[in-house]
């Protein structure tokens, strides 16, 4: 192992940003990093990366996520808050350097980060164990409280024998349990835990976060993920395992939706009437300001539409959708290059990006990732991924006078199929 290789410096960088994310909501960090997490994780990230920054590999797509980020930025500086265009310049620079920095983790130092993945979602786990089973009050105040010191206990909508809804130090269940589903997939999709038992302890014990987490969606999210992962696996042993999948999969997946919105509908739950309210929507949205609907309002401009009613749910200020939120941010403009860069990325052919993709997208639909920084932070890591693997980016665009970048074939560590 030589200091001299981008995957070391760039890995390194995406740790430290990464455990940066993770507590950023947490009461673990001062308030002040909630605010600036991107900027403070954007710097640490440029500042371990300088050795190496001159040889790093620049692939062409890495400037679909810059017309991404460009639109946002111009929209939120239109807005006229200084605050808010320095947030939006901040993140905007994280989702860049993501990119990069996961075009650029190759070989074995890839396997070290999805090892960090599953290490950090077992941590969880065990935390969401002593919030929730054992409602351990140090745990709740310190560890599990958001940054003003606060712990709410929330129903879990998936077992009753569980007493509340666990959120780890990630600050809420829905993006807790959007970290756990990223965490099993690792296990599932890869073979870097090669002893079939430990694989299935693993996969057991984020299963069992997710169970704590309480939200229903995770359940839609994964099985679709592992639908999509079994179709892929080019192993003939797999032939009867994919024909039954089709022939009982696609309706059983049907019949489970259809029974998931039917019991949402008719239980009065109020965050999923409120998310179809977001969604409908769209139609104030665009009567109120066609510009802004096409262009973007920026950063956190939510509120205003929330004030004036043209989104219910003023109680809550939370657009909890994704693709709805990028629309108020960054238009219908950002929602384009949003969506063709998650084309491009599952083209790829990536197995465990597309499945990391498909997690994206449902949840997506639940909250907004998008702007739940460590969330989205993962999301671009995998995307940078999937377009900077050596044998999949021959054309990458590289920076001048420097020598190309590669991963001897001996660092290599194959990834199987589950």
């Amino acid at each position: 192992m030589t200091l001299s290789k981008p995957s070391i410096w760039t890995l390194l960088g995406v740790t430290v940003a990464l455990f940066i994310l993770l507590v950023a909501r947490s009461d673990l960090s001062p308030k002040y990093v909630s605010t600036y997490a991107p900027i403070l994780a954007v710097i640490l990230m440029i500042v371990i990366s300088l050795p190496i920054i001159s040889r790093l590999r620049i692939p062409r797509d890495f400037g679909l996520v810059g017309a991404f980020g460009f639109v946002f930025v111009c929209s939120t500086l239109a807005s006229g808050d200084p605050n808010k265009s320095l947030q939006a310049m901040g993140i905007t620079a994280l989702w860049l350097v993501a990119f990069l920095c996961g075009a650029n983790i190759g070989g074995r130092y890839w396997n070290f980060f999805l090892w960090l993945l599953i290490i950090v979602g077992i941590s969880e786990t065990f935390i969401a164990v002593g919030e929730t089973l054992f409602a351990n009050e140090w745990i709740r105040a310190v560890v599990a409280s958001d940054t003003s010191g606060l712990y709410f206990v929330r129903q879990n909508e998936i077992s009753s024998l569980v007493p509340n809804r666990a959120q780890g130090t990630i600050g809420y269940p829905i993006p807790f349990s959007h970290f756990i589903s990223i965490s099993l997939i690792t296990v599932l999709a890869t073979g870097i835990i090669r002893k079939i038992g430990l694989r299935i302890l693993i996969a057991l014990i984020l299963c069992l976060g997710l169970i704590l987490s309480g939200t229903r969606t995770s359940i839609l999210a994964v099985a679709l993920a592992v639908i999509i992962l079994l179709f892929l696996t080019h192993n003939s042993r797999k032939v009867i395992i994919k024909s039954v999948l089709f022939l009982a999969g696609i309706p059983i997946t049907i019949i489970t939706i259809w029974d998931y919105f039917s019991a949402e509908a008719t239980s009065g739950d109020y965050s999923f009437i409120h998310r179809l309210g977001v969604i409908a929507s769209l139609g104030r949205i665009v009567n109120s300001s066609f510009i802004q609907f096409f262009v973007g309002s920026g950063y956190n401009s939510h509120e205003a539409l929330f004030e004036r009613g043209t989104i219910p749910g003023l109680e809550t200020f939370a657009v909890d959708n994704a693709f709805v939120s990028i629309v108020i941010s960054s238009g219908l403009i950002g929602l384009a290059f949003f969506v063709l860069l998650l084309i491009r990325t599952m083209l790829r052919k990536d197995r465990l990006v597309i499945a990391i993709m498909i997690l994206a997208i449902i949840y997506g639909f639940s909250y907004d990732f998008i702007y739940w920084h460590l969330l989205m932070f993962l999301t671009v890591v995998f995307m940078g991924r999937a377009f900077g693997q050596e044998n999949d980016v021959p054309d990458g665009l590289q920076i001048p006078h420097l020598g190309k970048f590669s991963t001897s074939k001996k660092d290599e560590s194959a990834i199987d199929g589950p």
